[in-house]
């Protein structure tokens, strides 16, 4: 198996062991794995195997075990760790989830182990050392979020902060804390200096800002006994949300990032004079104008998606799943903005608003996804869903059918994608993997698969290597790696980020 990736390079972020450069990657190349820990700071030798479990990913997180990914740091008092000697050979055959930030990219292998590729200069890859001089980057993959306790389950990044689900239901947060986003400081709004758990510096000397160092938010904050197990993380621009093993969701960050503020607890702190929440307060909305709020609860980690300035979630009843039968799945959008119609409600408008998809006999809500300005949810019989922004193609309709109209305030299907395994949105993009028979995208059959860009392509984040460059890719085209037969390769799994596109394939 073979990590791809295409989109900007400008932080090293994509992997591919050149850069950081400005040079936009549009067709996929193969990204470049370290050759040993000694390139992070020598968390360990490849003398003993691990065992390997499935996971999942921060839009989705999986299972469990007991193998940690650490380097050097602090001891934590009454935190277990294992030694270090654990199998870090570089291999794609076993990656599970790729998240990624506007300069920064997390790889998770089902052995739980985290590698990371671009920017460290806030902390977001979690590759400083304690006390070892000012952060860095890399440009290939290597392992990161050093001083981690327990196996990963799911990573997920922000625009420069991080976080990490592990097994032990704890997430962990590191990278830019500004505005609280990582959950972990002590409530002073004038400071960002963590109490308790760090791991590599809580001083704020030795090049790294106290405002940058790396924390673990214990889920006894979040909740007592199994309700309150961490199962997965959602980080945005500038903030965070955390998913609880009941289907209750947390948050912490700036009120006006991810549609924050248009919550209960966000609504009350803006009423307070702040500007943010920093410390983790569960998510209530009441819904239209006056509606009483109700706390949150969905189905899982798929469930919730995050864009700039709103929130989509896929409700936890009719079947836990947003809805099961013939009927309408029922998805709640919230935001502070709305200036294209991503609330599914008339441009303009603000707040949390119950959005219904159309659904037939055995059909359920799987995936919530989120852009920028435009929102969208796939159902299990491989339909897609979507509303909000379109002039850049964001909801691949397609040019004839997306002629004079530049955005949607109610869902349409997206036919250009019906019968997709997988979908995935980044601001103004997205990808899918799509089955392929005799040339024809969409099929059910059992055949090849592969993957499908669209939306703006500024950074050949589409991965549809076109020359010349085309900059709006209103129609899902096939992403141009070829096999040595000329045949698309199989696509296995995609993921999207701020100016990146990673796939992961068979060969």
């Amino acid at each position: 198996m073979r990590l791809l990736a295409a989109g900007s390079n400008a932080a090293g972020q994509l992997g591919v062991g050149v850069g950081p450069d400005d040079e936009a990657h549009a067709a996929l190349r193969p990204c470049v794995w370290s050759a040993d820990g000694d390139e992070a700071g020598g968390a360990a030798s490849s003398s003993s195997s691990s065992s390997s479990s499935s996971g999942g990913n921060v839009d989705s997180v999986g299972a469990s075990n007991s193998i940690n990914n650490r380097g050097e740091g602090d001891e934590i008092e009454g935190a277990s760790r294992q030694g270090a000697s654990c199998d870090l050979q570089p291999a794609a055959t076993d990656v599970v989830a790729v998240s990624c930030g506007a300069g920064h990219t997390l790889v998770l292998r089902a052995d739980g182990h985290v590698f990371g590729t671009g920017s460290d200069a806030k902390g977001q890859l979690g590759l400083t050392r304690l006390r070892a001089g000012p952060a860095r980057g890399t440009t290939r993959l290597e392992p990161a979020a050093r001083g981690l306790v327990g196996r990963a389950l799911g990573v997920s990044c922000g625009w420069e902060h991080s976080a990490v689900v592990c097994d032990d239901g704890s997430v962990w947060t590191f990278g830019d804390g500004g505005d609280g986003r990582l959950g972990w400081t002590d409530g002073d709004e004038e400071g960002t200096k963590a109490r308790g758990q760090i791991i590599i510096d809580n001083s704020g000397g030795d090049g790294c800002d106290s405002g940058h160092a790396r924390a673990a938010v214990r889920a006894g904050q979040l909740g007592n006994g199994p309700s309150g197990l961490v199962v997965g993380a959602c980080c945005g621009v500038r903030h965070t949300w955390v998913v609880m093993q009941d289907g209750r969701v947390f948050g912490v960050g700036d009120l006006r990032s991810g549609g924050l503020g248009a919550t209960a607890v966000g609504r009350r702190a803006q009423a307070e004079g702040r500007r943010a929440i920093w410390r983790w307060e569960e998510v209530w909305v009441g819904v239209g104008d006056g509606g009483e709020p109700q706390p949150l609860r969905i189905a899982g980690p798929d469930s919730l998606a995050t864009g700039q300035h709103h929130s989509v979630a896929i409700l936890g009843h009719n079947g836990g799943n947003g809805g099961s039968g013939e009927g309408a799945g029922e998805v709640i959008v919230f935001g502070t903005r709305n200036r294209h119609g991503e609330l599914g409600v008339t441009a303009g408008q603000t707040g949390a608003f119950v959005v219904r998809i159309p659904l037939e006999a055995g059909e359920t809500l799987q995936k919530a996804v989120a852009g920028w300005g435009h929102s969208g949810v796939r159902t299990n019989s491989g339909k897609v869903w979507m509303w909000g922004r379109m002039d850049r193609g964001q909801i691949p309709v397609g040019p004839e059918t997306a002629r004079g109209l530049a955005s949607l305030h109610v869902p349409v299907e997206v036919v250009t994608l019906r019968g997709c395994v997988a979908v995935v949105s980044g601001p103004e993009s997205g990808a899918a993997l799509m089955r392929r028979i005799d040339g024809r995208l969409g099929s059910q059959d059992s055949s090849s698969m592969v993957a499908v860009g669209y939306g703006w392509n500024e950074h050949g984040n589409c991965g549809v290597g076109s020359t010349p460059f085309i900059d709006l890719v209103r129609t899902p085209m096939l992403m141009t790696e070829l096999g040595t037969d000329g045949a698309p390769v199989m696509a296995l799994k995609v993921w999207i980020g701020y100016g990146s596109v990673f796939v992961l394939t068979s060969n």
